[in-house]
């Protein structure tokens, strides 16, 4: 199910490698975040330990898609 906001808490591949010391990142759609399409997805938690981004909830404007960098909340195409 999409657009349903991931327990925070979960464990995940992101906290997990970046627990064992790895730089972890993130491109592309989210769907996990529960914030609702083209939002900004904030890093305390929501992004579950993946520590680069460039992502978004969601989109299907596949040639003119906006995403996030990072922990700036402009969005960027």
């Amino acid at each position: 199910m999409n657009e349903v906001q991931l327990d925070t808490n979960a464990v995940s591949m992101g906290k997990i490698f970046s627990k064992a010391g790895y730089d972890t990142g993130f491109i592309g759609k989210w769907y996990i975040a529960g914030h609702g399409k083209q939002n900004f997805i904030p890093p305390c938690n929501r992004q579950q330990g993946f520590q680069f981004w460039k992502a978004n909830e969601c989109t299907h404007n596949y040639n003119h898609s906006i995403y996030y960098d990072n922990n700036d909340p402009t969005p960027k195409y």
